[in-house]
């Protein structure tokens, strides 16, 4: 499991970016030296780590409330995307859980 945050100040609006699967690379070699990687499997998790994000945004309940419109107007939206290769947004004062799932190349079936 890595977890990542983003300690800045949220009136800097530095948003710091992450290539989760290169951490993930690192964290491989750092405990099984030159053994080939062929597959890391990276899935967002919730902050306590016991539910995918996606499926927690779906269960999570909607509120409705008479100042929507200006709630929303003025707050920063939050990057839920996450693809793999690519450099992960983490806003400041944001925490990400991810779950890395790690399998050496000569164990991979085809």
């Amino acid at each position: 499991m890595l977890r990542i945050e983003n300690i800045a100040d949220l009136e800097s609006g530095v948003d710091a970016q992450v290539d989760v699967y290169e951490v993930a690379r690192a964290y491989w070699k750092e405990a099984n030296g030159d053994s080939p990687l062929q597959v890391v499997d990276i899935t967002e998790l919730t902050l306590t780590g016991n539910q995918e994000i996606d499926e927690m945004r779906a269960k999570k309940i909607k509120w409705s409330t008479r100042d929507d419109e200006t709630i929303l107007k003025n707050s920063k939206q939050l990057s839920y995307s996450f693809v793999e290769g690519e450099a992960s947004k983490l806003e400041p004062q944001r925490i990400r859980v991810f779950d890395l799932k790690f399998m050496e190349a000569d164990k991979f079936l085809y």
